[in-house]
């Protein structure tokens, strides 16, 4: 992301300066700025008063106060849901992780999944599973939860997966205990990191273009310095979804 940045200031003949702390800035004369990682909620009450001129990237803590570029999160988790049900798979399960948003600190991607399930009278409140960080360890550690809490109820037919970390995680506690995927269950992940296709099975997931995500930040936050404007907004990028072994592409 960091280069992607960098390559789109260029490009705009914008001067971007990286601060690693809240406070680093605090004292700075800045025209704008693009926001990207944790915050808290102090450290955005103090960016409030940075410059009226910012954008965050893949989260927007506060829409009244702040412009942001994502991804279409919601989009990724009705592609994923409509897949599994062309393969007559209604039994679908979650795995996500909780969000730091100070503001809302449930991950879109967990209420995106329980909105459109209970839209289609499919959501199974047991089949849900947040854990703490968006990390391998987590995942393994829900995906030990997992086979213990469904020891005597089927398996889901397939899960959607907040994150690649997660999903590889989720990947080793299920080979460890002889959960063959896509055999048993299935899976549809979501970021399209490196290491997803090698992992065993090579993950399907959503591939998210942090290149063009950064050249959009950028171009947004050119545009509210050039042309001042008091309503903020959110742009949502779509996703390609990648086809691997977790989740075999259905034959036309």
């Amino acid at each position: 992301m960091r280069r992607s940045l960098i390559l789109a200031a260029d490009a705009a003949d914008m001067q971007l300066l990286f601060y690693p702390k809240v406070e680093d800035a605090r004292y700075k004369t800045i025209d704008g700025y693009v926001a990207v990682g944790h915050f808290s909620v102090e450290d955005l009450a103090s960016m409030q008063q940075f410059s009226e001129n910012n954008i965050f990237i893949d989260v927007n803590p506060n829409p009244d106060a702040f412009n942001a570029i994502q991804p279409n999160y919601e989009h990724m988790i009705h592609r994923a849901v409509n897949e599994f049900q062309k393969k007559h798979l209604n039994r679908i399960g979650f795995v996500g992780a909780r969000y730091w948003n100070a503001y809302f600190p449930a991950d879109p991607r967990t209420t995106y999944f329980e909105s459109y399930m209970r839209s289609l009278g499919l959501f199974d409140e047991s089949l849900m599973f947040v854990g703490e960080s968006f990390s391998v360890s987590t995942g393994y550690k829900v995906g030990l939860k997992i086979v213990d809490s469904l020891k005597d109820h089927p398996l889901p037919q397939g899960f959607i997966v907040s994150s690649d970390p997660l999903s590889v995680g989720l990947l080793q506690a299920f080979n460890k205990n002889k959960i063959t995927v896509p055999d048993d269950t299935q899976i549809i992940s979501i970021n399209d990191i490196s290491i997803a296709q090698f992992v065993s099975p090579p993950l399907t997931t959503f591939r998210i273009d942090t290149h063009e995500i950064g050249r959009l930040a950028i171009d947004i936050l050119k545009d509210t310095i050039l042309f001042p404007n008091a309503y903020k907004r959110t742009v949502a990028l779509n996703s390609e979804l990648i086809y691997r072994d977790s989740f075999p592409r259905i034959e036309d």
